[in-house]
């Protein structure tokens, strides 16, 4: 089953780091979907890196393939189809 995820991750500020990254995460086979710069800051960026995969042992490999690169730090990772039914399913927007 297909389904994103979403690596909140804070990157060094070097030059080429973002390459690195990108470049271990695809070893893992993943499609990227996005990435999403949250933070510029004096020695981190922080970005929200998007990517589909096709099971939980190709994202437990792209989670393995992006702590192998060094001074990178994974703050989070989110299943997209769970933060997209967090408060609940439904949402009314009309008027009473």
């Amino acid at each position: 089953m297909q389904t994103d995820k979403t690596f909140r991750v804070r990157i060094p500020n070097k030059r080429g780091m973002l390459a690195q990254v990108v470049s271990h995460m695809s070893s893992a086979g993943v499609l990227f979907s996005d990435i999403k710069t949250r933070h510029i800051g004096r020695k981190y960026t922080y970005r929200d890196i998007t990517v589909e995969v096709t099971n939980d042992a190709q994202g437990k490999a792209c989670l393995d393939a992006l702590e192998a690169v060094e001074g990178i730090v994974v703050d989070e990772v989110v299943g997209e189809v769970l933060r997209l039914h967090e408060g609940g399913k439904l949402v009314h927007r009309g008027r009473y």
